[in-house]
């Protein structure tokens, strides 16, 4: 089983955790040499976040995004390929 793709794993937590879309965002151009060589996107978007004082839209309170976050991200969307098959 593969890892998905940083950009479908990016896309999804973006929508998820901030209501926002990966294209509606400059995050490939503000990280884009760490993109595919990255393990913690959750690190990232907590950078992206920070920077642009983005707000979580799935709890009261502003925590950053944890590895937690990104692994059942990444589960969802594997779940969500291997149906497709």
């Amino acid at each position: 089983m593969h890892k998905p793709p940083f950009h479908s794993i990016c896309a999804a937590m973006l929508s998820t955790y901030y209501g926002l879309e990966l294209n509606d965002t400059t995050l490939a151009e503000d990280y884009a040499k760490d993109l595919e060589q990255v393990e913690d996107i959750y690190d990232i978007l907590n950078q992206f976040a920070s920077r642009y004082d983005l707000q979580r839209i799935d709890m009261l309170l502003n925590q950053p995004l944890t590895l937690e976050d990104q692994v059942r991200t990444e589960k969802k969307l594997i779940n969500k390929f291997s149906h497709k098959l």
